[in-house]
């Protein structure tokens, strides 16, 4: 039985090839995120701190993060935070008071 060796359709990606993911949302800090008003990044972050912080499954965790999302964006809360220069803990201690007990 005669056997060939495989010959390769394609090269295998190296590390250095493969896209770059973007910085972490936890890596970039909540005035950086207000101020380059990166809505994604700014969800993502508010979902970690619920997904953290509250009890439940996965579905709650999505329903709390948009109800803070939107009270925050409807009230200009994002606003206050920048213009009363509070500090990242700040921020977070004031998000996190608005996760139902």
């Amino acid at each position: 039985m005669a056997t060939k060796a495989l010959t390769s359709v394609a090269q295998r990606a190296s590390l250095r090839l493969l896209p770059t993911r973007p910085a972490s949302v936890q890596e970039r800090n909540w005035r950086e995120l207000l101020l380059e008003d990166d809505s994604d990044a700014i969800w993502s972050k508010i979902s970690n701190l619920v997904k953290a912080q509250a009890p439940g499954g996965e579905r709650d965790f999505n329903l709390m993060t948009q109800d803070i999302f939107l009270f925050l964006l409807a009230t200009q809360r994002f606003n206050v935070y920048l213009d009363r220069q509070y500090s990242e803990q700040e921020i977070t201690l004031d998000i996190l008071s608005l996760l139902p007990c």
